[in-house]
């Protein structure tokens, strides 16, 4: 402990210099890169009410066909068919945002979320997205519709960490990495030292190297 400590104490500015460098990189990153904004929203599968044997297609709602459902609604979601249609009522170009489903763990329902430049297109194409796939899933089962649990809002900031964060993090990492390379730097001394040296205190560090001149009196 006592030696890690005196290593830092001699290396600080290892650390120092590592916490600005990570920190001014994430801010240059994070300068650099165009905001994004997600928009979500979440939808059940139910049966129909309008459908007369109702009390039946609640019995054949079992957990396989329930899987079989999402399945089939997150697919609708995400294909580039209702994806780009979806961008057409919008007026958008369709490549410029990510479409994402996915089927809720514990309920008859899937998750939609959409990742865009602008909040409120993202938003508007989310709804659009959702609004398309339900009527191509109810063509294909009658007997069930598709009600909505969560309607997309338009975020409010963007997606991701904020920069106080990320700065925070960078600086962290920055301590961290400049404290191990103090570290490895100021206790690699008494590793590289000579082989002699090493003997000499095996002896108690008491013994002299004999001086070329001895050498050749001793060799006579």
């Amino acid at each position: 402990m006592n030696t890690a400590l005196n290593a830092l104490r001699r290396g600080w500015i290892f650390p120092f210099v590592g916490m600005l460098a990570a920190v001014a990189v994430t801010a240059g990153l994070q300068r650099t890169q165009d905001p994004s904004f997600t928009a979500a929203g979440t939808y059940l599968i139910v049966p129909s009410p309008s459908d007369p044997d109702i009390i039946e297609n609640i019995k054949t709602l079992d957990a396989t066909r329930s899987r079989t459902l999402l399945t089939t609604l997150t697919e609708i979601m995400t294909s580039d068919t209702v994806v780009g249609e979806a961008a057409a009522i919008v007026g958008i170009d369709p490549e410029q945002f990510k479409v994402t489903a996915a089927a809720l763990p514990e309920a008859n329902g899937v998750v939609l979320r959409v990742i865009g430049p602008e909040p409120v297109l993202t938003s508007a194409l989310a709804e659009a997205v959702a609004t398309a796939a339900t009527q191509r899933f109810v063509a294909l089962y009658r007997i069930y519709e598709v009600s909505v649990l969560d309607a997309p809002v338009s975020p409010a900031e963007p997606a991701g960490r904020g920069l106080i964060e990320l700065l925070v993090l960078a600086a962290a990492v920055g301590l961290i990495a400049g404290g191990s390379l103090a570290l490895l730097r100021n206790t690699d001394g008494p590793r590289s030292r000579s082989t002699v040296s090493r003997r000499i205190d095996a002896y108690g560090g008491n013994v002299t190297p004999l001086r070329d001149r001895d050498r050749i009196q001793r060799a006579g």
